[in-house]
């Protein structure tokens, strides 16, 4: 039988084209120049994206599927590739391929397609998409009918509340479902008014930070209105003034008093314009802002043309809410009017998903990997042991191994990819170095012995201290210094000729210019040929 297990793992983003509805997405058009050097199937691009729980997703994947590929040996012919059944889709994702029904004929000459992955997934978490194809090869003349089963791992991540009100302790999850709402905006004058489409009878809906319980599957759109308000003084009426006033020489002539006002506290300084000759004027028209729960103090004045003004006592107020209070000081008392304004309004919502049935899969150890052999209702409440959304897990019962786990030196294949290897081997302490003298070539665990000195010495074979068992150079070579020898050889020679040959015209720093003018020339050749034929001693 044709073993097509290669080709249906690079066929993977293919199955992940069928299944939850065709309303979203776009139709995507095959990238045509998506190939493969080896002439197998491939996908590009070879990985999705993460998606983001509660963001639009989409994507777009094209494969690659030649008419003819070469597994183990044997030649066959992809007929026709199609989708069996698929389970685990991410919620809230749809999945559209170019051709609608999910079926290729790569040997007609249908090599190329896409799909589109789009929507806003609603649960974050790590899926896996279990995948059956069916795949009718032919070779040899026959037409093999081949199924297999594998998965896709799909990541949704925990997405962020967007609007700028308030926020859940989850948006999505199991009922019964208890949400957390949580506004995001407080302080004094700050009001909230819920919508619970329907739920939290009992919850006063004026609350800050109410909870509720969903207790039935759906989706259930929440929504706050945040009222900011902010008081304002508005109107002062002084009912009387106390009697520091007369005596001035304009009082003795005109006979009542011109007051004016000062109010003072958390950044406010406002002074008022005096009302003459009216001794319980009332100051309408005002705009002061107030803070809520600040003190402030009233100070009343008498304007004075002639000598200086004369002050008359304070009040003081606390601003808590809009109204009419009597304010009374210094012999002073006066009607102040506090209204109060809205200065920003918030409104917005979001949506509640609540499921009574998730595909998962039990995950005993609680590495956040289940076991694809249980697979079971993500929300049954019996349910004792954690669940997954994926089924990949290897051994279920060690919390040590699931997909990309970091190695633990015990002799087991902690990152579930059939081999162990690395930091997964039992420890082999020694030299890792190969550079080292002492270098273990069976050692995965350097214990810090190695050393670079019981092998070190002179390497090269022309020095007359060439040590044939150095495996590390330590520059302590040395050799004979004779004129004209410059392969160290003890005797000038038709290789030494050779050597200057090669480096004539050579200017600088040269090896072979005898004759110490920064130049290899005739004049080193002809000095060389004196010493031609001669030993070294």
């Amino acid at each position: 039988m044709v073993r097509l297990y290669p080709l249906l793992s690079l066929l993977t983003i293919l199955f992940f084209s069928v299944g939850v509805g065709f309303s979203q997405c776009q139709d995507c058009i095959p990238d045509t120049n998506c190939s493969s050097p080896d002439g197998m199937p491939s996908v590009c691009p070879n990985e999705l994206d993460d998606a983001t729980e509660g963001e639009y997703y989409s994507s777009i994947a094209t494969f690659y599927m030649p008419s003819n590929i070469e597994v183990d040996g044997i030649e066959a012919s992809l007929i026709s590739v199609s989708l069996a059944s698929m389970t685990g889709v991410p919620f809230g994702l749809e999945i559209v391929p170019n051709n609608a029904t999910g079926v290729y004929y790569p040997s007609s000459g249908e090599n190329h397609g896409c799909v589109t992955i789009c929507g806003t997934p609603l649960v974050a978490g790590e899926y896996s998409v279990a995948l059956t194809v069916d795949v009718i090869a032919s070779a040899f003349g026959f037409e093999v009918p081949v199924t297999e089963s594998f998965s896709l791992p799909f990541t949704v991540l925990e997405g962020e509340t967007s609007n700028a009100s308030f926020s859940a302790s989850t948006f999505s999850g199991c009922s019964p479902l208890e949400v957390d709402l949580i506004n995001t905006i407080s302080g004094p004058g700050t009001t909230y008014l819920w919508d619970l489409d329907g739920y939290g009878l009992g919850t006063d809906l004026t609350s800050s930070n109410p909870s509720v319980l969903f207790s039935e599957p759906g989706e259930y759109d929440i929504s706050l209105v945040t009222t900011v308000t902010e008081l304002v003084l508005t109107q002062l009426e002084i009912v009387s003034l106390s009697g520091g006033w007369s005596g001035d020489p304009e009082e003795l002539f005109w006979g009542s008093p011109d007051p004016f006002f000062n109010i003072n506290g958390d950044g406010i300084d406002f002074t008022s314009a005096a009302i003459d000759e009216n001794e319980t004027p009332t100051f309408s028209g005002l705009n002061i802002p107030l803070t809520y729960g600040s003190e402030y103090s009233v100070s009343f004045y008498d304007e004075d043309l002639i000598s200086a003004n004369d002050y008359l006592g304070n009040a003081i107020f606390i601003a808590s809410a809009p109204g009419e209070y009597t304010i009374n000081g210094g012999g002073n008392t006066a009607i102040i009017t506090v209204a109060e304004t809205i200065s920003a309004q918030f409104e917005d919502t979001e949506t509640i998903v609540v499921y009574d049935y998730i595909d998962a899969y039990l995950d005993v150890d609680e590495d956040g990997y289940g076991n694809s052999e249980f697979p079971v209702n993500g929300c049954d409440p019996e349910l004792e042991d954690s669940v997954a959304f994926n089924g990949q897990d290897c051994n279920d019962e060690d919390a040590t191994m699931y997909p990309g786990a970091v190695g633990t030196f015990s002799g087991i294949d902690n990152d579930c990819n059939t081999i162990v290897e690395f930091d997964e081997e039992i420890p082999t302490y020694g030299c890792t170095d190969e550079g080292a003298c002492n270098y273990d070539i069976e050692a995965n665990s350097d214990d810090g012995s190695c050393e670079y000195e019981s092998c070190s010495g002179c390497t090269d074979p022309l020095a007359i201290n060439y040590n044939p068992e150095a495996l590390i150079p330590d520059n302590s070579c040395e050799y004979l210094e004779c004129f004209g020898d410059f392969n160290n050889d003890g005797a000038i020679t038709v290789a030494d000729l050779l050597i200057l040959l090669a480096s004539f015209g050579c200017e600088g720093d040269c090896n072979t210019d005898l004759t110490n003018d920064d130049v290899v020339s005739v004049a080193d050749l002809l000095e060389i040929l004196a010493v031609y034929g001669t030993q070294c001693e």
